[in-house]
């Protein structure tokens, strides 16, 4: 839970929302007229949108996964901010001309549009919806979602005040110095999950040794086997359910085997405990 509403809440602390809301405010302090800073707002919400929906199809390869994604967007946003902050700083002490301030403010908003759509964007919601399972799945998520609200809210509502206390250069500094501590998450904390089944397998690098294979051990002497994908939908009639019996196992046909509902349920169980300890 801890580690899901962390990623959640750095999608939103690396500033996103208050630079695509405040874009006409912002622009124009890098030389951009007001009609232009529209024009590159569509061009930004363009490449953000269709880098997300790119992403969001291909993650599901096993050569791109989510890890690489999201270590290369958020790398790629942290540079971007950099540049920002380094590019409002050149305006106010005047270390380049109007014109070579206006490409590189430019070019440092489309990177960021573009890195964001290539990590956070597409990942912010699936990577916390893949790392929760069992009865406590929907609240985690609701409490993900409810935390990335609360943090995008403050950060829009902060904007105009930290530049008119901090300048234009320093609140972006500060959303840098965030976008490092998120890199630095994501690179300790976020798993790749590509090819692991929801709430089947805990992620290694995260929570040590999977649930299930605890499971399986606890369960060696005397207990049903695992379940059977292959015959688990196609024969849920042919179990054998003995009076008062929750842990029966049919033998189905074609050698498979399909386990009740309440050897699941305590699986489930024995992962949320697993995971709550390990966190």
């Amino acid at each position: 839970l801890i580690v899901g509403v962390s990623f959640s809440m750095f999608c939103q602390l690396v500033g996103v929302d208050p630079i695509f809301y405040y874009l006409q405010f912002t622009l124009p302090f890098f030389g951009i007229s007001p009609k232009d800073a529209i024009l590159l707002g569509v061009i930004m919400s363009a490449l953000n949108g269709g880098l997300t929906f790119v992403v969001g199809y291909i993650v599901d390869n096993p050569k791109v996964g989510r890890r690489w994604p999201l270590m290369i967007g958020s790398i790629g946003v942290l540079l971007s901010l950099l540049a920002i902050s380094g590019t409002a700083y050149s305006v106010k002490y005047g270390h380049f001309d109007l014109a070579t301030t206006r490409k590189m403010a430019i070019a440092s908003f489309l990177a960021f549009a573009v890195f964001y759509g290539v990590g956070y964007g597409p990942l912010g919601l699936l990577v916390p919806s893949e790392m929760f399972s069992g009865s406590f799945r929907s609240k985690s998520l609701g409490i993900c979602g409810l935390l990335s609200r609360l943090c995008a809210f403050s950060m829009s509502f902060s904007y105009l005040s930290m530049n008119e206390t901090l300048s234009m250069g320093g609140t972006f500094l500060i959303y840098s110095v965030v976008s490092l501590f998120a890199v630095v998450f994501c690179y300790i904390c976020i798993p790749e999950m590509t090819g692991l089944t929801i709430g089947s397998r805990a992620p290694s690098s995260v929570f040590g040794r999977s649930a299930s294979a605890r499971f399986d051990a606890k369960e060696a002497e005397g207990s049903a086997p695992l379940l059977s994908d292959k015959n688990t939908h196609t024969h849920k009639k042919a179990a054998v359910a003995g009076p008062g019996s929750s842990s029966t196992v049919a033998k189905l046909p074609g050698g498979g085997r399909c386990v009740d509902r309440g050897r699941q349920k305590r699986k489930a169980n024995l992962y949320a405990a697993l995971v709550r300890k390990r966190l």
